[in-house]
């Protein structure tokens, strides 16, 4: 699992940041309705289950993005990978 998990990341790596960003929040936009519609199906409030919703996705993108969109990025915000030229 962890190695198939690797070969994923490595191919979304390839990826213009701006479709990771795009696709991480779209895909957890689109998880955060399914979560929404699952638990007013269930009975929940919607007002309540609106904030659940709101609150899993927001950790599961929070996951994702330093995952997937920023992860050449370390922890200071600096590039893991100069890619500056030698003069």
């Amino acid at each position: 699992m962890a190695t198939m998990l690797t070969g994923v990341l490595g191919r979304v790596a390839l990826l213009p940041r701006p479709i990771r960003f795009g696709g991480v929040g779209g895909g957890c936009a689109v998880l955060q309705l399914g979560f929404l519609a699952g638990l007013v199906q269930g009975g929940v409030d919607r007002h309540l289950a609106n904030v659940v919703a709101f609150l899993v996705a927001t950790q599961i993108h929070f996951y994702l993005s330093a995952l997937v969109t920023w992860r050449d990025r370390d922890a200071e915000g600096g590039a893991r990978h100069s890619t500056a030229r030698p003069k």
